[in-house]
Parts: C-alpha cells; structure tokens; sequence
C-alpha cells in the first residue's frame, strides 16, 4: 500500500492471515507523511439487526459486538502444530501514531511463527492505550546447522534451538532459559 497519507480508524483495519500449512500474506505500508491508528468502532451507530441477526445476539451475546479495535494485523490462526507462519507487517514513514487503543499486531495460535514488525520512521508516538504486539503461543523453534551458529543468534527466554550436528553427527535440543 502506498499513499501520502494514511488514517485507520474507527474500528477500520488492515488485515492478513492464514488458517492452514500456507503462510500468510505479508503486508507492506510506504507513506510519504503519516500514518495514524486510532479508535475502535463502539461509538458507531449500526442499523437494527436483520432478525437472524437477532437470534445470534441473543444466543451468543457477544461482548464485542461492534467494537473492532483500529489497526493492522497479520496472524496464524490455526492451531495445529505445523500451521504456516503470520505475515510480516512493514511500515516506512515519516511519522506513525498510535493513539485510542491503536494496535499493530502479529500473532501465531500453533506451531507457526507470527510474523515480524519492522517499523521504519523517523517519529513514533504512542499514548497508554495503544500498542505494537507480537505473540506465540508456541515456544520458537530456530532449526541451525552447528553449536556455532547457534551461538551466533540472539534468542529470547523460552525460545526452543535444534542443532542438526552438535558433534559426532548427534543432534541436540536446547531450550534458551
């Protein structure tokens, strides 16, 4: 997506993912002023529900009916042990605000990896409510060919390491604590 400038609210968002093996989309944002995610959609008036629409409401009684949260997601919803990893989520600007429970998201319920958030800007402003996330409900598993290069990357708490050769032709599995 390029634009001059880029406002996402009101509940209003961008969004890819996956629910199978395949990996999900990436999303790639270039403005050449500011982006600005802000609001979720509660203060919108919706018309009166059709009356399938009813019965749902009655019987689900959801708490979040018409109140999506502004932002731009890229997520793995599937919960399998081999699902296919979140997308990606870039964004070149000058400036990106986030403000009202604004939210960049990736994210990963099974053995995908969510996805990466690289934000390129020169200002970044940001009040309590909003946030930039990624989650994984699974630990990382980083697959590397040697104890070398696998001392060679930076790991987070939890992340889990299998090494193809530890020596001798053995293989290992570390968990970073």
């Amino acid at each position: 997506l390029e634009s001059n400038t880029l406002a996402i609210q009101d509940g209003a968002a961008i969004k890819t993912h996956t629910d199978t093996k395949a990996p999900g989309g990436n999303i790639e944002i270039r403005v050449k002023k500011t982006v600005t995610i802000t609001g979720d959609a509660a203060n919108i008036s919706l018309q009166e529900p059709l009356d399938s629409q009813v019965t749902f409401l009655k019987n689900v009684s959801p708490t979040t009916y018409n109140q999506s949260t502004s932002g731009i997601y890229a997520t793995s919803d599937s919960s399998d042990a081999i699902a296919g990893r979140g997308g990606n989520i870039t964004i070149q600007a000058p400036k990106l605000i986030l403000t009202d429970k604004g939210i960049i998201s990736t994210g990963s319920r099974g053995g995908g990896s969510a996805g990466q958030i690289a934000l390129d800007v020169a200002r970044l402003q940001l009040d309590g409510s909003a946030s930039i996330a990624s989650e994984s409900r699974l630990p990382n598993t980083y697959p590397v060919a040697s104890v070398s290069e696998r001392d060679a990357r930076i790991l987070s708490l939890g992340d889990v390491v299998d090494v193809a050769d530890i020596e001798n032709g053995k293989q290992g599995r570390y968990v970073n604590t």
